[in-house]
């Protein structure tokens, strides 16, 4: 009789509101970031590959009490979440059931977690390890042999960055291995992979109109687009949108959609399809105008990039959302737009900023643009707060109102229309989503308007004269930062494109 998947560890179910366990933790930047593990879900990692064992490892049957929760893809191995049904957390000698059953079918079995927020983490069979110097690969093998893991990749963007896996033998999850050897002092970094949702859309999208380009309701509560185009379109500028991949042959999108693209998962182009969520974003930034279809987008005449990643359900996302940033500076892409955020932080992403900060744009740097995040109005999100060359966008209702998902405070630099967007989305059609994702290209669309009208200007410039030339809406800006008065839910303030490009100085 096929043995039953049980769930394996605690008593009762971890919420947002409990406490952090301080026995769980991974590194980042050389302080312990601490999780807690989720007592209603596990993950069963098993080679695809035909061994012997593993192809009688079957998903729980609900009967059971567990069902299968989600199945994350991975070209090396199978990955299923099995969560528990209500009542079916068990006490923690079901453990030792659990793992018998995986052992016996040459699988591994993985806790999951959660962060301090509540937000759910799934540990995978990978970590990401980051040599000090390339001559330490000798170490890295040397310690791969002692842990049984496999060398999978390299990274072809940042070759001192490696995939590895843990194998049945290893005797220990990817966690405990990550962090063992960040601590033996050997390595630059090493951290566990965690897959999670981390794609910022969409909250009760209600009906209405462009309103972010053009409110007719609220007099001065929008971008000021229409003003704008008389300076700018965004031509010869580059938006890459890093995001689920853009339906390259939308009617509203075809003719601003570049041919270079590229798939972070397979590391190959084109780009790839995973969700509506890209397309979306890239209407609001540079959908084609005057042309009689659907929207316009902010910077009508601006080329789309579209740099594919699936933000949810693969191993691996966080190492690939970096060689998407990697490969956009290095393609000659102006400025990326980034309406994601990561549930755990990691260096490889601050390190691909930072490259493309310090050698986008022939060394200029490229404009890049995060949503603050739709945590209601935790501060700004990771990595939205990482880099303070970084713009964060906080999301504003048609009111002219903050947003109540908005992310704010001390990281946050500006807001922008956020809710009841309309845009395009794939197969020829539009619709509205809510969320910072929305504000977020808003930002973009307006850089790539600076940018045509002076392209020799520096990415901190850019910020600059964003931040600087913002519609001071109705609250308090009591704080005094670097560029004029801030307020904590609004940053800077909304938006202006057409004040920002009459005070942008001509080449």
């Amino acid at each position: 009789m096929m043995k039953r998947i049980l769930l394996f560890m605690a008593l009762v179910s971890i919420t947002a509101s409990e406490a952090i366990s301080q026995s769980a933790y991974y590194y980042f930047n050389g302080n312990k970031i601490y999780i807690a593990e989720n007592a209603r879900k596990v993950c069963v990692v098993k080679d695809k590959k035909g061994n012997k064992k593993g192809a009688n490892f079957q998903p729980a049957k609900e009967s059971s009490g567990f069902k299968v929760s989600q199945t994350i893809k991975d070209n090396i191995y199978d990955i299923t979440v099995y969560e528990a049904g209500r009542g079916n957390e068990g006490p923690p000698s079901l453990l030792k059931t659990m793992k018998e059953a995986a052992e016996a079918d040459n699988a591994m079995v993985l806790p999951c977690y959660k962060n301090e927020y509540g937000d759910e983490l799934v540990l995978t069979n990978y970590l990401n390890v980051e040599l000090k110097k390339e001559s330490d690969y000798s170490l890295l093998r040397e310690k791969a042999m002692e842990y049984n893991l496999v060398i999978t990749e390299q990274d072809k963007f940042m070759p001192r960055w490696y995939i590895l896996s843990i194998t049945p033998n290893t005797g220990k999850t990817s966690l405990e291995v990550a962090n063992e050897l960040y601590e033996t002092g050997l390595f630059a970094s090493s951290v566990a992979d965690f897959s999670s949702n981390d794609l910022y859309c969409s909250y009760d999208p209600l009906v209405g109109s462009q309103w972010g380009l053009y409110n007719s309701n609220y007099a001065g509560m929008d971008i000021s687009a229409c003003a704008a185009w008389n300076y700018a379109t965004g031509r010869n500028i580059k938006i890459g949108v890093l995001d689920q991949g853009i339906d390259m042959d939308h009617i509203d999108l075809v003719e601003n959609v570049s041919s270079l693209s590229y798939d972070t998962e397979t590391n190959t182009s084109p780009s790839i399809l995973y969700g509506d969520h890209a397309t979306h974003c890239a209407g609001i930034a540079a959908a084609v105008r005057n042309n009689g279809i659907h929207v316009a987008g902010v910077a009508p005449d601006a080329k789309l990039v579209s740099i594919s990643n699936s933000l949810h359900g693969t191993t691996n996302s966080r190492i690939r959302r970096a060689d998407g940033i990697n490969w956009a500076w290095r393609n000659g892409v102006d400025v990326i737009s980034n309406s994601w955020g990561s549930s755990t932080q990691h260096a490889a992403i601050n390190q691909a900023i930072y490259n493309a900060f310090k050698y986008g744009r022939e060394g200029k740097g490229c404009v890049i643009v995060f949503a603050a995040g739709n945590d209601w109005r935790r501060p700004v999100s990771y990595p939205a707060n990482c880099n303070d060359t970084i713009i964060a966008v906080g999301a504003i209702e048609k009111t002219g109102s903050l947003a109540p998902y908005s992310n704010v405070g001390e990281k946050l630099d500006v807001v922008a229309p956020g809710s009841d967007i309309l845009s395009t989305m794939p197969n020829n059609m539009t619709g509205e989503m809510d969320g910072t994702s929305m504000a977020c290209p808003h930002v973009a669309g307006l850089a790539a308007l600076i940018l045509e009208r002076n392209p020799s200007l520096q990415v901190t410039e850019v910020n600059d004269l964003i931040e600087k030339n913002t519609k001071k809406i109705t609250v308090d800006y009591s704080v005094i930062k670097k560029n004029g008065s801030w307020n904590n839910d609004f940053g800077y303030g909304l938006i202006d494109a057409y004040k920002t490009l009459v005070n942008t100085p001509r080449r």
